[in-house]
């Protein structure tokens, strides 16, 4: 592999990245307008159309253009649970919730079911093969050395990620209890579930070498989903874990956890949890005086006290908002 090679790699690699980023991104900016100003009379099967099709034309969009599918539908994703959702009608949220997880489930279902209908032939000779399906070869092999190097890889993306995560909470010692044990790093790399999008990927290889791969990706989700899926719970009380526990954030009284429901966002401002750092605070107020007014989205605010004692609560895009010194200095 020549040097050549490698940087038109990084540098297809890096374009794939951004192009995805801001597909994603501008579908998702698309959806959170027409819901906050195109929809003047919102009415659920609209909005529950909107934020279906929305991300799929992202996919379609992003796969089309050579781009990556799963990283685009991903941002617009985040951009809609940012803005979109909270432009919905209380009717529209609810039913795009019970929806949006009823697909998912019966996704997920199909998904396994082909699943389990590949494996057949693997373990069973007796099953019937069509003549145009492929053969494939179990390579044990070559089975552990990718289980090996799922174990690797993952190592390496979770320990620096914890380590830099770690250093850059002990710089602020309101945030110190926050930082990741050692057991909690440990529990990060067990639990890596390789599933239904590994599988899907699989399937979709076009090489002399795809009777080798599909059974390896198929071994590889059964033994990390029976081995390390039914040993994380045992591994949890053993490591002293809580399990089951909602994580509050330990703001005081001015805090206020997102409900994971889907709301009407024009109902005042809530509770801004207060922010970790004047960039931070700069994004806050860019994103309440000039974005959010056109895309729509939950407003936030901070309590603020008056002379008599009597409380406010004030939007961040408000004149009478702390600035970003000031929010930076009172962590």
């Amino acid at each position: 592999v020549s040097a050549a090679e490698v940087v038109s790699a990084l540098a297809r690699f890096t374009a794939v990245g951004i192009g995805s980023l801001v597909c994603g991104l501008s579908f998702g900016a698309a959806a959170a307008f027409i819901t906050n100003r195109v929809l003047r009379k919102p009415h659920e099967y609209a909005e529950v159309t909107i934020m279906l099709c929305v991300p799929y034309l992202s996919f379609i969009a992003a796969d089309s253009a050579g781009l990556s599918g799963l990283m685009a539908i991903f941002f617009c994703g985040v951009m809609m649970s940012h803005y979109a959702r909270y432009n919905l009608s209380e009717r529209g949220g609810y039913t795009t919730h019970h929806v949006t997880h009823t697909l998912a489930h019966v996704s997920e279902l199909l998904t396994f079911l082909y699943f389990g209908f590949t494996i057949l032939p693997m373990i069973a000779q007796s099953c019937d093969v069509a003549e145009n399906q492929d053969v494939y070869v179990v390579e044990w092999r070559f089975i552990g050395y990718t289980l090996l190097l799922c174990f690797v890889t993952r190592a390496l993306h979770v320990i620096p990620i914890t380590l830099i995560l770690n250093f850059c909470l002990k710089r602020h010692p309101s945030q110190a209890h926050s930082r990741l044990k050692l057991s909690t790093t440990f529990m990060l790399w067990f639990s890596g579930l390789r599933g239904a999008i590994a599988f899907a990927l699989s399937l979709t290889i076009d090489s002399p070498n795809r009777k080798y791969i599909i059974p390896c990706v198929v071994m590889v989700v059964l033994f990390t989903n029976i081995i390390l899926g039914q040993g994380t719970a045992p591994l949890l009380k053993l490591l002293n874990i809580p399990m089951g526990v909602t994580q509050q954030q330990d703001h005081g009284p001015e805090s206020e956890q997102i409900e994971d429901r889907m709301p009407r966002a024009q109902t005042g401002p809530r509770v801004a949890v207060p922010p970790r750092g004047k960039y931070h605070v700069m994004w806050r107020r860019l994103d309440e005086r000039y974005i959010k007014p056109v895309l729509g989205g939950r407003t936030l605010g901070y309590r603020r006290q008056s002379n008599d004692g009597s409380e406010s609560l004030v939007s961040m895009s408000s004149p009478l908002a702390p600035s970003a010194e000031a929010a930076a200095e009172g962590e």
